[in-house]
């Protein structure tokens, strides 16, 4: 084999070339390579960072779920113990208010009555009084005649009326016979009762 001028000149331009390439091919290359090479490992590094702060974030967020699950059940239990109280504040008002107008309602009957009373005192007042007026009025003497027909006349309605009793209370009923009317009786009968 020949060395010529050829092989030098092809040897002398492949080492320009190779120059010129190192010179200002290669290193903005290089370069270009070495800026991706740390965007790709930033961006790794970024993803592990992600992966551990989601982990983190993910037990952040079960810490804050079972606190506000704690705080739900005191304020679920607060409810209840107050709903509880307001029922027992209730009955008791209820029971307060209950007994007030039952004692309201007692002192009302109780005035009523004395007012039935004191009306029926007057009426029976007003009635013996106008009972003795009558007897006052009418003359004193009874016929024998008149004597004789009352006196049958009870007797046939104590008879009648034994009759009518049973057997067991009659000698109860003609113990206590009914003794004769009299206004002055009557009146001082219902005076001592009242």
């Amino acid at each position: 084999m020949n060395i010529n001028l050829t092989l030098i000149g092809q040897l002398l331009s492949f080492a320009v070339f190779v120059w010129f390439t190192m010179k200002f091919v290669w290193t903005p290359i290089m370069g270009a390579l070495e800026e991706r090479r740390k965007g790709i490992a930033d961006g790794l590094a970024a993803g592990e960072r992600g992966l551990h702060e989601q982990e983190l974030a993910k037990d952040r967020a079960k810490d804050v779920l079972r606190d506000a699950k704690a705080q739900a059940v005191d304020i679920v239990a607060q409810a209840q113990k107050r709903a509880a109280e307001i029922v027992d504040e209730s009955k008791g008002s209820a029971r307060v208010e209950g007994e007030r107008i039952l004692t309201a309602a007692q002192a009302e009957i109780e005035q009523e009555t004395n007012r039935a009373r004191e009306q029926l005192r007057e009426r029976v007042a007003e009635l013996a009084v106008a009972g003795a007026k009558k007897s006052m009025s009418r003359p004193t003497r009874i016929s024998s005649k008149n004597w004789r027909e009352r006196s049958k006349a009870r007797s046939w309605q104590q008879k009648l009326s034994l009759s009518l009793v049973p057997t067991r209370r009659r000698s109860l009923h003609a113990q206590s016979r009914p003794r004769a009317w009299s206004p002055g009786r009557l009146s001082s009968t219902f005076l001592s009762a009242w």
